[in-house]
């Protein structure tokens, strides 16, 4: 017979780490033990269960196999004198006026996103460098500072959800941007 004082607990979204990914799946890895009320004795950890997270192409229409063609709006400038390139984007569903109820929850999950994983690629001599983690921004903005002796002639970024792998993933991708002079 069960016991009659068995507790259960949630876990939030918000609450889970970062995900694991690779350009097709997102998931969570999780685990757990259970520890007495007394903090006295705990159990053995759990074997690892995977749950599957939500692709950035179910939130926001974001195509993995036409990245260029994301939807989410965004604008890169360049302070060439300043040697400061910067990335500034808004998560769509966040520009719907009027929206329905169905459209207010899509806001209400977009706009709970504070970080983001940002990634830079270089050209060089005509030539896209791989993608390099830049960092994690807070809100909806990014920039950085470049060595003013930097041979690159252009920069891009791409922006994802924040990862436990520092590598970009076609499905964590929200945006990546054309290519922009220095």
């Amino acid at each position: 017979m069960p016991d009659k004082n068995i507790k259960k607990n949630i876990i939030l979204k918000k609450d889970l780490p970062s995900v694991i990914g690779d350009n097709t799946t997102l998931n969570y890895e999780i685990r757990y033990r259970v520890i007495s009320e007394d903090k006295n004795r705990l159990s053995h950890w759990s074997p690892i269960s995977i749950l599957e997270a939500q692709n950035t192409g179910d939130e926001t229409g974001f195509d993995p196999n036409d990245i260029a063609g994301t939807s989410i709006p965004y604008q890169v400038s360049v302070d060439k004198s300043g040697h400061i390139a910067e990335i500034v984007w808004t998560m769509p569903s966040l520009l719907i006026t009027n929206p329905t109820d169905a459209e207010k929850i899509l806001q209400a999950e977009q706009s709970a996103i504070k970080d983001f994983d940002v990634y830079i690629s270089w050209q060089v001599s005509g030539t896209w460098s791989d993608w390099i983690w830049g960092g994690v921004a807070s809100g909806r903005k990014y920039f950085l500072s470049y060595d003013s002796s930097t041979t690159a002639t252009h920069i891009k970024f791409r922006v994802q959800k924040v990862t436990q792998v520092k590598e970009p993933f076609d499905a964590a991708t929200y945006l990546i941007s054309s290519g922009d002079d220095l």
